[in-house]
């Protein structure tokens, strides 16, 4: 053994004499302690992709993705790729030795990968060096990510930050339920128009929605009245080969075989929401429908769920046995042959949509509330899997099943961001999980179901009001949604419905989607929102965002009534301030002059005569720094 790691010493000193010692040389280091049997003997490691020489432009090698491969010999117990000397990813422990590099975050030039390998006792080994050119010549376009907390503590922590480049984003859209999957009160044949619901989006100058994914192919006592079924031939993971009837009267689920079908779907849609400058959050399960909407088990009438017994090939059972709830899907305290199923898909997932950087993970739409095991197991294998990749996005808690005391499970969570039951967010979002203060997305859907009941002006009230308190929005859009209860979505009244699906958005919401996207100008635009906390006590409204600083001074109020209202600029004293109304109610914005600071209630009234709600925002003249 001595005399081998004599040669493989001499081999290396031959390399450095012959190409110099940068890197092509092959570094080869003992484990402290010595040992007989030193590292080069039973050790090689090569690197087989990208190519010497390569230009990597943006994030493609000659028109691939940029993969870093290697070859290895010998017991190696892991693999670390390198570049610039600098580990990328996670070690990996066994063959195929590949990972996928996200070069757009690497500065232009050229840069050194490596691979280092390491064996059980401690020996190392360094591949030669492989030199590649980064050419990120042309900007990202679109939604450019992927988003992270811009900071650990609050202002900042309300806010996302995107990516290297460190642009503040505040996010607030709409989302509907059969966006990603085709569903309807027939056979679930009605196709879902993405490019329209895409440019309805945009039009309203929206930044982010949710593509939903409903868990039951069948599912029943909707609230728009019914039975909705899905297309499962694009609508489900897994696939419908039997042998065998599901109880939805369609093929058996095969657990083992993905129907790969509704991944390219879903990839087109979030890469199609990318280019048009819009987030997605990725919703990976539907606790909801497990708890309210299923169908029992008579064949052909059921809800054919994949993880109940009587719908798959594999022996992989829930339990559920009938009535309109069962959820032991979610609610197990341990691992077991279900949730190694559920992982396997959270993981095809992330490997689809990964690369994307507009993407947002959900685990799952309101679940029940003792899924607490559940949600912790999917962000914990969410946020693992997603380390050895290129890209790490952000992971969502959203509520769970509507009781009030849910929402201190989600601030002591290990999520990045939540969407909690409070219809007003609170303006402290720092708890005990990690990472300690969390992102807030008020989310509708979970905290305000009866907004058609009240005024456009009560709905606008929601909305800025979350905004003042430092949280995004996003509203839960019925859209196409045929649902009379509470004139929720009326098709405007004149069209009929086709299979519990209207033919256009009811215009009646138009109002409050414009003001998600006036709440976008400001938020994205306008304000330096990394910079400003809720200060309700400086506005006799109650509600105001602002930095309350001697320079940079900057303000948006909200009065939720209108009228005349007062705003304490005392810390602005010697500063002037320039004002700007925004009308909710039209999109107006006006000029209101200047104004000086120093003034402990300083007055403000609305330049319109309506009594209506009122955005005022103030900035120092100087800017806001």
């Amino acid at each position: 053994m001595q005399i081998r790691w004599l040669w493989a010493a001499a081999a290396a000193l031959l390399v450095c004499s012959i190409a110099g010692c940068g890197s092509a040389g092959v570094s080869i280091t003992t484990p402290s302690g010595g040992g007989n049997d030193p590292p080069g003997a039973a050790l090689s490691v090569s690197l087989t992709t990208p190519s010497p020489g390569a230009t990597a432009f943006g994030n493609s090698v000659s028109g691939g993705p940029v993969t870093l491969g290697a070859s290895v010999s010998g017991s190696a117990t892991s693999l670390q790729f390198q570049i610039d000397g600098a580990a990328v990813g996670a070690p990996l422990a066994a063959a195929p030795y590949s990972y996928a590099w996200d070069s757009t975050r690497a500065p232009n030039g050229p840069h050194t990968v490596t691979a280092v390998v390491r064996d059980a006792a401690g020996h190392q080994i360094t591949s030669s060096g492989v030199t590649v050119t980064v050419a990120n010549t042309s900007p990202v376009t679109g939604a450019a990510g992927p988003l992270h907390a811009a900071g650990t503590s609050q202002p900042a922590s309300n806010y996302f930050s995107i990516g290297v480049t460190g642009g503040i984003r505040l996010l607030a859209g709409s989302h509907t339920w059969n966006d990603a999957q085709d569903q309807d009160t027939a056979l679930g044949l009605s196709s879902f128009d993405f490019d329209a619901f895409v440019a309805f989006l945009a039009a309203h100058r929206m930044n982010v929605t949710i593509l939903w994914h409903i868990d039951l192919p069948r599912f029943c006592n909707w609230e728009p009245g019914g039975v909705w079924t899905m297309n499962s031939a694009t609508g489900m993971p897994w696939a419908r080969s039997g042998p065998g009837i599901a109880s939805d009267g369609g093929a058996k689920f095969n657990l083992t075989v993905f129907n790969q079908a509704y991944f390219d779907r879903l990839r087109a849609r979030v890469q199609q929401l990318q280019q048009n400058g819009i987030y997605a959050i990725v919703q990976l399960f539907d606790g909801f429908d497990l708890t309210n909407y299923r169908c029992g088990n008579t064949a052909p009438l059921g809800d054919g769920y994949p993880f109940t017994g009587v719908n798959n090939v594999n022996g992989i059972d829930d339990g559920y046995s009938g009535g309109r709830s069962g959820t032991a899907s979610m609610t197990m305290t341990a691992a077991n042959a279900l949730t190694d199923v559920q992982d396997s898909y959270v993981r095809k997932v992330i490997d689809t949509l990964n690369s994307l950087p507009n993407v947002m993970w959900e685990i799952s739409e309101e679940a029940p509330d003792n899924s607490t095991w559940w949600q912790a197991h999917m962000i914990a294998l969410i946020r693992s899997y997603e380390a050895g990749k290129p890209l790490q996005h952000p992971i969502g808690f959203p509520s769970l099943d509507t009781t009030a005391a849910s929402d201190a499970t989600l601030f002591a969570s290990n999520a990045d961001w939540i969407a909690p039951s409070s219809r007003l967010s609170p303006t402290d979002n720092c708890a005990s999980g990690t990472p300690a203060c969390k992102v807030d997305i008020n989310d509708s859907d979970h905290d305000y179901f009866g907004m058609s009941n009240d005024s456009l002006q009560t709905n606008r009230n929601y909305l800025w009001q979350n905004f003042t308190h430092g949280a995004h929005v996003l509203f839960m859009d019925p859209y196409l949604v045929y649902w009379t209860n509470g004139n929720r979505n009326l098709c405007g009244g004149n069209t009929t419905p086709l299979n519990g699906l209207c033919a256009a958005p009811d215009t009646h919401w138009d109002n409050f989607r414009d003001n998600l996207g006036y709440l976008l100008v400001y938020a994205n635009t306008k304000l330096g929102l990394v910079n400003m906390s809720a200060h309700g006590e400086l506005a006799s409204t109650g509600f105001c965002l602002a930095k309350n600083a001697a320079a940079g001074g900057e303000f948006l109020v909200y009065a939720p009534q209108g009228g005349t209202f007062t705003v304490n600029l005392t810390a602005q004293r010697g500063a002037t301030l320039r004002v700007e109304w925004l009308d909710p109610s039209t999109g107006a914005v006006s000029s209101g002059g200047t104004v000086a600071g120093g003034a402990a209630s300083q007055s403000f009234t609305p330049p319109w005569s309506s009594s209506h709600d009122a955005v005022l925002y103030l900035v120092d003249q100087a800017g806001h720094g």
